[in-house]
């Protein structure tokens, strides 16, 4: 950007099922490298690869159906939570909307509302708590089948039940496909399979919490800052 290589001697293999996160101070470079991801970035250098397909050899749309994104903001529309769900995938049939509702752990609170799938959720939701919206969006982005799920920072505005509930839904996920979290709130990651600290834009250090902690390096130090051991 401007001139200025954002990320650099970045190298990561990702488990095929399993929980990574993705960690490091505010600038580091976390969400350009998911951006990377996405696809919505372009690299100058290097590969991005899923399993043997590189995001350069594919049209962008294609390698976009491989991947489910829930950003920070849950983005909802005033209809019903059936049609929140089958946005991502238009023509969705209701079995296909309760199965991806109760992968992410949601078709139990669906089914107490009014209505059950076609209550109408308001604008942005505003008859759903923080937790039920992330999971209407977690059953968005499953409905597509994607390899790996990315989570940006998607419990940071979150009360405490809501996040439990969160945190149990990821758990669950991660024995089924890549999951991907980016996120301030560190001890929610000491049952990942993978952290990745990033700083400055490379990747410094990476392993199991045990192993990081264990090393007493750059990534112990940067928790020991956070006071969480």
């Amino acid at each position: 950007y401007n001139g200025v290589n954002i990320l650099r001697d970045i190298k990561i293999d990702l488990p095929e099922t399993g929980l990574v996160g993705i960690v490091g101070v505010s600038g580091a470079g976390k969400t350009t490298l998911v951006n990377s991801v996405l696809g919505l970035t372009n690299i100058y250098e290097g590969n991005i690869k899923i399993g043997n397909i590189s995001i350069k050899d594919i049209p962008i749309t294609l390698w976009r159906k491989f991947i489910g994104y829930i950003p920070q903001e849950t983005i909802l529309f005033n209809a019903s939570i059936h049609e929140n769900i089958a946005w991502a995938k238009p023509n969705s049939k209701i079995n296909e909307v309760i199965k991806y509702s109760k992968q992410a752990l949601a078709h139990d609170f669906i089914m107490k509302k009014t209505s059950g799938y076609h209550t109408n959720i308001g604008d942005k939701g505003s008859i759903l708590s923080g937790g039920q919206k992330q999971r209407i969006a977690i059953a968005r982005a499953l409905i597509g089948e994607p390899k790996i799920l990315i989570m940006d920072e998607s419990t940071s505005s979150l009360d405490h039940d809501s996040e439990l509930a969160i945190n149990n839904t990821i758990n669950v996920l991660k024995k089924k496909k890549c999951v991907m979290v980016i996120s301030h709130k560190i001890e929610n990651l000491k049952n990942a399979d993978l952290i990745v600290l990033i700083k400055n834009g490379k990747c410094i250090e990476s392993g199991s919490w045990k192993k990081l902690v264990n090393t007493k390096s750059h990534f112990f130090n940067f928790i020991k800052k956070q006071n969480i051991i």
